[in-house]
């Protein structure tokens, strides 16, 4: 139980992350400065400026030292890029071979971090303008001309953000990076006390100090806002006109939303990977189709199965397919087959994503429909655990699974006025939390199991009331009644958040009252769900409640067993293998892959083969 605990205070306090993400954001923000800065010390293979040089040698000082601390986290090529650009640096040599090193150990270190480029919607120009006004002008001047009233003395002197040769050199993801970690040796201090979209607001805002007036909005032209974040103006200006990137620049909140960024993100992703594929290198496509699914589908994720389940199932099963074409190195045209029919499914949840506003009556059936499908799943659970202690007059017992359940949906409401947070937080953790939570939960159920059915027989009843139930009832058994009621509810909670959140992205008129009138319904009707249950057990014999609780729990293992390995297959740490015949039963756990498939038939003998153990001895003691 002390593991059990151990893993869910991990959880709580939200270590569950993907290991060594914040290191490869300093490498990128390294790199990004020994690109861009790097011609300031060294021109036509000589030092002009030897502060700037020593700058450079401190920057791939860290960039080694950070390598060694990602360990496995880097591959050959990041390796050997990383090697290769501490010599160029050492030795003087020309700039443009330094930046293209840099660049090219950047986009290594981005895919194998599977860092995140840009936020998850456009940022918001005037909020930007605000943080700049209370955060920047002191140093960088009201202009953004690095003539503030603080910068005479400043060494190095704050950067002009009019300086258009130098500004295009540098991207918005450059400056977040910035903001996030500061300068070393400079007077640009991290700004810890942003938020993630507030870094994202200011970085895209001092972009826009040079541009100069706001050009007319293109007709039927766009970049994505991946691109717009990750790329400085000379990049972008290799695939469109100067007038587009001056717009999408200065635009202060595009006309596109969430979904259409994300799914267009996906859809690029998808296309980068099969051009990998054309060429053989099977491991980089495998990463992009990956990212494809958690930067560009994931996000979305909840707001379309919130109103098209089907169509998430379609998409998942596209992604799983695909996943398995390019891990088992198939041909090209076998690859483009798949892609070809995900990416129609892509296109079908675009178009559905984009058709009108749901009216208010809409709304408040999704917003019910999510609490009625993760409540009841989560408090079946809770439910046969309180009709069992309740029968056995357990009161202690009763308590602490109260105390679980509680604090699990008190975090849940708490978690509400995270949301912006949650959508922000990356597919690969949320993916890793649903899934970690999942397994802990079975194997407590699993073990729950095992006890109810050892105590269904008459004769064992009567001497386990004689022995006193509460006095068995331990502090590690009441923790782990805790731990089991906290972790099904949390989960589902989690999971509720994440849908109704997605739900709340319409922002109509009437979006708040019909999402909290159709939460509050599904309260009340899994309550009254609730009370009618537990008044049910109490008229079936306790060794009866005993045997059907014992049937429950281990069903709910089996799904809760397919659910958890399902959402770690997306995440790409669990292979996809898929099963000979096409069954998808999401609410069931039920998922056309091998390993779901197997790790369900494994919980299955396992409580069969416990069961029957159990039968056997008790007929033994008998005779």
């Amino acid at each position: 139980m002390k593991y059990i605990l151990s893993i869910l205070s991990l959880l709580l306090s939200g270590t569950v992350t993907l290991a060594g993400t914040d290191n490869g954001r300093l490498m990128v923000h390294l790199l990004d400065y020994v690109a861009t800065d790097y011609s300031n010390a060294v021109s036509q293979g000589a030092i002009v400026d030897s502060f700037e040089f020593q700058e450079m040698l401190d920057f791939s000082n860290s960039i080694n030292a950070l390598t060694i601390e990602s360990g496995d986290q880097l591959d050959k090529t990041s390796l050997k890029l990383c090697a290769e650009l501490d010599s160029l640096i050492k030795i003087a040599a020309p700039a443009e071979k330094v930046y293209q090193t840099a660049t090219a150990l950047k986009q290594q270190i981005i895919i194998g971090f599977e860092i995140e480029v840009s936020p998850t919607a456009w940022p918001n120009i005037e909020n930007g303008h605000t943080l700049y006004q209370s955060n920047c002008l002191s140093c960088h001047g009201e202009n953004g001309k690095g003539n503030g009233p603080s910068a005479p003395g400043l060494e190095p002197a704050p950067t002009d953000f009019t300086d258009i040769e130098l500004m295009s050199q540098k991207s918005p993801l450059q400056a977040y990076h910035t903001i996030s970690f500061g300068v070393e040796g400079t007077s640009m201090a991290p700004f810890k006390g942003l938020s993630e979209n507030e870094k994202w607001d200011l970085a895209f805002y001092i972009h826009t100090l040079r541009t100069g007036a706001k050009e007319t909005a293109p007709q039927n032209q766009h970049i994505d806002l991946s691109e717009i974040a990750s790329k400085n103006d000379l990049e972008l200006k290799e695939k469109y006109s100067e007038g587009l990137v001056r717009w999408h620049r200065m635009h202060k909140g595009s006309t596109e939303n969430i979904e259409e960024t994300h799914l267009d993100k996906a859809t690029r992703l998808l296309k980068e990977s099969l051009n990998e594929v054309k060429v053989g290198n099977y491991k980089e496509a495998r990463s992009l189709c990956l990212m494809s699914y958690l930067e560009g589908v994931e996000p979305v994720e909840h707001r379309i199965k919130a109103q098209n389940p089907s169509l998430v199932m379609r998409i998942e099963e596209g992604m799983g397919l695909l996943r398995n074409a390019i891990e088992q190195q198939d041909s090209p045209e076998e690859v483009e087959k798949i892609q070809t029919a995900l990416l129609n499914s892509i296109n079908e949840a675009r178009q559905y994503l984009e058709e009108a506003e749901p009216s208010f009556w809409l709304t408040f059936s999704l917003a019910a429909s999510v609490i009625l499908r993760e409540g009841l799943e989560a408090f079946l659970i809770v439910i046969i655990i309180l009709s069992v202690l309740r029968k056995a007059g357990a009161l202690n017992g009763i308590k602490w699974v109260h105390a679980g359940w509680m604090t699990a949906v008190g975090l849940g409401i708490a978690s509400w006025f995270f949301a912006d947070w949650l959508i922000q937080l990356g597919g690969m953790q949320r993916e890793l939390l649903e899934g970690i939570v999942a397994l802990v939960a079975v194997a407590i159920l699993f073990y729950i199991g095992f006890w109810m059915h050892g105590k269904a027989e008459a004769k064992k009843w009567s001497e386990f009331v004689k022995k006193r139930i509460n006095n068995l009832l331990d502090t590690q058994s009441m923790w782990g009644l805790a731990a089991l009621s906290f972790l099904v509810v949390f989960r589902e909670a989690f999971e509720s958040v994440l849908f109704l959140s997605a739900i709340n992205l319409d922002k109509t008129t009437n979006t708040g009252s019909a999402l909290g009138l159709g939460v509050l319904c599904a309260f009340a009707i899994v309550g009254l769900i609730a009370y009618l249950m537990l008044r049910f057990s109490k008229k079936i014999p306790i060794t009866q409640l005993f045997k059907i609780s014992a049937f429950l729990i281990a069903i709910l293992s089996v799904v809760l067993v397919g659910k958890g390995i399902h959402a770690i297959q997306e995440t790409g740490y669990i292979g996809i293998t898929p099963f000979p015949i096409h069954i998808n039963i999401g609410v069931l756990g039920v998922y056309p892959t091998v390993q779901t498939m197997v790790a369900q038939l494994c919980v299955l003998l396992a409580t069969w083969g416990i069961w029957r153990f159990q039968n056997k001895k008790s007929t033994t003691i008998q005779s």
